[in-house]
């Protein structure tokens, strides 16, 4: 009997994070969160929540502090 074993890699954020995105055309920013937005599909605009985690939620914007925003997919590190 063989057993497999996935692990997923938890991507939680929350208002006041550092995070590292890829912007569109590839720069990289790293910012704080301001604030955080679950939306709809193809949609920039939704619900305000404090935390959320990236593995259940693949719609959604983030605010930074540096002037920038990004949606979920283009997060690539919580620090």
């Amino acid at each position: 009997m063989i057993l497999s074993v996935i692990i997923t890699k938890t991507m939680k954020i929350k208002i006041g994070d550092t995070v590292t995105a890829s912007l569109f055309g590839g720069k990289l920013v790293t910012g704080i969160i301001e604030s955080i937005e679950i939306c709809a599909a193809d949609s920039k605009y939704g619900r305000t929540v404090e935390t959320c985690d990236l593995n259940k939620y693949s719609n959604g914007v983030v605010d930074l502090d540096c002037g920038h925003w990004c949606y979920f997919y283009q997060i690539k590190s919580v620090n």
